[in-house]
């Protein structure tokens, strides 16, 4: 049995804003026989990392024929593309949507990825072929004796004489028919160039005498240029084109293999395959459940490992989120935080974009209670309480607000109304009223400051940093030097130029309708102003309600010490200062609750976002886990 609460207050590393984000869950699915369901639920529950959730995309169970079929004609892609397919990690096993649909999408994805591989690699073989073509050209108008005149003659047909220009290399011998049909030959670095005409008829038996030669075309953009020189400088800068060419579609074939689309096919065809082989009949009879939801876990293996413990087989897949659907978070969760959640749930749930100030309210909340309750007595008493209805989430608050309050009453010397019994640390606010207004401003000024900070980071990690800085970061400059500025007046000097920072930052936003959105701008910093400047003065109530605090403690003691009788008296103190208590508890809780939510939240917090329900073991039941028949 817990003997009460232990509050391990942590060092929390204000630098380290990932603290301050809510946890985003992934989702997780598996495929498990129907024996082994229950034991498979459990199995995930007592990790403590799940959160069960009904997909209807898997409504249907896995039709092994239609799958077989999706995996044949997938083997049939692999047999004739797999080696161009793209590297991808087998342990991903992307199944999202009903195995059928999953299966029959990706090989829509592959067919069209292979397309677009038989596209370049057509296009990279053509422009080869075009560029070895066009280097044999340039060897040939490089030769000695080589005629521009003559090259243009045999770069086109006629129906009554076929022309054809061969690179011989020079090992390569010559036909007896050939020689007898050579016009002119001209001699290269590595190949003789025969050019050859003769009639339609002879096509076939030259050509098939030229099978161990290269024939050569010169192209259209080629034939009617100068003489070889000239023609020689335009082949060489096509050379140059070609080549670039060719680069360029290397590189597209690299890109294409780095597409993460195709990968997840191959991931989902892959998986699907396995299925087919090694769970046919389960598949066919309808024994396979599919078991899916949200996960906390960083890696498939945590929640692997605990499938294997009690030998279930199945296999933990991570799918990817469809795009617009919202997982579940969560938040910091620990005991000594938990009880100010209150506050957050009055406005919901912070999405995973969003600060979740959980971690920060166990010191805020009890913070401003303390401030406005400031004493040694009530403080005790309030803890006291905490401590023995401590398995109340709710009054566990109390502890740490009683906590604060005793502090606060050891700086201003309160003990039940009485500023005789310990001398104040710091002041008596009775004595000081204006310094105790000033005090709570200031604190007001630095919460309302840490909301706009955290507007920040929020706008940081939704990829809206420059927006904030331009404009947001220009507001919070003009507070903090207008309220730092009326205790330090030498710091005003900042204002002008946080105005200008403002209206930069409206040009650079609105640059092409500057002038439309000028008045609007100014009427948008002139509200918000306005209202930081009335949130921060609202915090003059913590101030007000110490005073009214010490007042009201006073008057209790007060009309006791007209009561004539020792016992009236004591009763008397002891009902009135209860009466305090209790109305004050209630009245400052309030107050509090104003200010965090509408003073502080209002800030940054939009709470988006659904909270994440771990799947919880059955209840115990004798010893034993209920509802198991093991």
């Amino acid at each position: 049995m817990d003997a009460g609460p232990v509050y391990r207050f942590q060092m929390i590393n204000l630098l380290d804003v990932s603290r301050l984000r809510p946890t985003p869950t992934q989702w997780f699915e598996t495929y498990v026989t129907r024996d082994q369901t229950v034991y498979a639920l459990e199995a995930l529950a007592d990790t403590g990392l799940v959160e069960l959730e009904t997909d209807p995309s898997f409504a249907l169970p896995l039709i092994v024929d239609t799958a077989r079929e999706t995996t044949l004609q997938f083997d049939r892609l692999s047999k004739r593309y797999g080696s161009d397919f793209p590297p991808y990690d087998s342990s991903l096993k992307y199944l999202s949507g009903s195995p059928e649909q999953a299966g029959h999408q990706s090989l829509l994805v592959l067919r069209n990825y292979c397309a677009n591989i038989i596209r370049l690699k057509r296009r990279e073989k053509h422009l080869r072929k075009e560029l070895e073509n066009l280097s044999l050209l340039l060897e040939c108008l490089c030769s000695p004796g080589c005629s521009s005149e003559f090259l243009d003659a045999f770069s086109h047909q006629t129906p009554f004489l076929y022309k054809g220009i061969f690179a011989r290399p020079k090992s390569q011998p010559l036909s007896p028919v050939l020689r007898e049909s050579i016009d002119m030959k001209v001699s290269g670095e590595k190949h003789d160039f025969l050019l050859i005409a003769a009639l339609p008829e002879k096509k076939e038996e030259i050509e098939s005498n030229c099978n161990n030669f290269q024939e050569i075309h010169c192209p259209p953009w080629l034939v009617g240029v100068g003489d070889c020189r000239e023609k020689q400088n335009i082949a060489n800068q096509h050379n140059e084109l070609l080549k670039q060419s060719i680069l360029e579609t290397e590189a597209a074939l690299i890109e294409l293999k780095k597409e993460k689309q195709p990968a997840e096919a191959l991931a989902n065809l892959t998986i699907l395959r396995w299925f087919v082989k090694h769970a046919p009949t389960l598949a066919r009879e309808q024994k396979l459940c599919h078991v899916a939801g949200w996960t906390t876990a960083e890696q498939p293996s945590e929640l692997q490992h605990a499938l294997d413990k009690m030998d279930i087989s199945a296999t933990i897949r991570f799918p990817e989120i469809t795009e617009g659907v919202k997982p579940p978070v969560k938040g910091y969760r620990s005991r000594w935080a938990a009880p100010f959640h209150i506050f957050i749930d009055m406005l919901g749930t912070p999405d995973r974009m969003e600060v979740d100030p959980s971690v920060l309210l166990p010191i805020i909340v009890p913070l401003l209670f303390g401030f406005m309750f400031p004493d040694i007595g009530h403080g005790l008493v309030l803890l006291i309480v905490g401590l023995v209805f401590s398995a109340h989430p709710k009054l566990r608050m109390l502890v740490p607000c009683g906590l604060y309050a005793i502090a606060f009453g050891f700086l201003f010397g309160d003990f039940f109304g009485r500023h005789d019994v310990f001398q104040a640390l710091w002041f008596k606010p009775t004595e000081d009223p204006v310094k105790v207004l000033v005090v709570s401003l200031i604190f007001g000024f630095g919460l309302i400051l840490l909301g706009i900070v955290f507007s920040g980071i929020e706008a940081y990690w939704q990829g809206k940093l420059r927006h904030w800085l331009v404009l947001e970061a220009a507001v919070l400059l003009l507070y903090t030097s207008g309220i730092i500025g009326v205790f330090i007046p030498d710091v005003l000097v900042i204002t002008p130029i946080a105005l200008g920072l403002y209206l930069l930052g409206i040009f650079f936003i609105y640059r092409g309708k500057y002038l439309s959105n000028l008045l609007k701008g100014l009427g948008a910093l002139f509200e918000s102003i306005f209202q930081l400047m009335m949130n921060t003065l609202s915090f003059m109530r913590v101030g007000i309600f110490a005073l009214a605090h010490a007042s009201m403690s006073g008057v209790i003691n007060q009309l006791a010490s007209d009561v004539g009788n020792d016992y009236l008296q004591i009763l008397f103190l002891v009902v009135g200062h209860l009466l305090v208590i209790v109305v004050e508890t209630l009245v400052v809780f309030l107050q509090t609750t104003r200010l965090i939510v509408f003073e502080f939240f209002i800030r940054f917090l939009h709470a988006d976002g659904r909270v994440f329900h771990p799947l919880n073991l059955p209840t115990k039941v004798n010893g034993d886990k209920q509802g198991n028949d093991k």
